[in-house]
């Protein structure tokens, strides 16, 4: 009785010792990071390089909402109308394979222009870009939004290391959150 007692215990120790085994490499397989990089580039006629007008690059975690906002809401000089400024997205990496990864993105870009020579001028103006593409690890994809204007999108899977060039020096202007999927929606564009 004692016997069968142990072996009992024994067998159920196992069982239970080999499915944590298998649950916990399950979820390592699950969690894998990837960067990010956009970058918004316009070309001035004269100017043989491309101006950077945007360039965040940030890591996430696959199948997780990335979200950033670094904005605000400015109030006209003229009357009471509120215009949203500054920059915020939602984007969503999903894997595809080893190399190929699909982002949806929701990117919002605002801002407000007063020229100093006519102070009875004010603009905002604002861009959204709603996407979806497939991107392979460490080859930037050009979305063009005009003839001069575009987005260049860069994933980099591990392994990739993103390059950057002896000018560019990462600088924090927002710590971006990485939120559960029924967390988040594009639908918070609208607040």
């Amino acid at each position: 009785m004692i016997f069968t007692r142990s072996l009992i215990l024994v067998i159920v120790f196992v069982v239970f010792i080999s499915g944590t085994i298998v649950h916990a490499q399950d979820k390592s397989t699950d969690i894998e990071m990837v960067t990010l990089k956009i970058r918004v580039l316009e070309q001035i006629p004269g100017q043989e390089a491309p101006r950077i007008r945007s360039q965040p690059m940030m890591m996430s975690l696959i199948d997780r909402p990335l979200w950033l906002d670094v904005g605000s809401t400015v109030e006209s000089k003229f009357d009471q109308s509120q215009h949203e400024v500054g920059l915020k997205f939602v984007a969503h990496i999903k894997k595809l394979d080893s190399k190929k990864y699909e982002l949806q993105l929701e990117w919002f870009r605002g801002g407000q222009t007063q020229p100093k020579e006519d102070p009875d001028t004010e603009f905002f103006v604002q861009e959204k870009l709603s996407a979806r593409t497939i991107l392979q690890s460490g080859k930037p994809k050009n979305l063009h939004v005009s003839a001069n204007r575009w987005y260049e999108l860069t994933i980099f899977g591990p392994g990739d290391t993103p390059k950057l060039s002896s000018h560019q020096t990462p600088r924090p202007v927002a710590i971006p959150r990485t939120v559960s999927g029924s967390e988040l929606t594009s639908s918070q564009f609208n607040k």
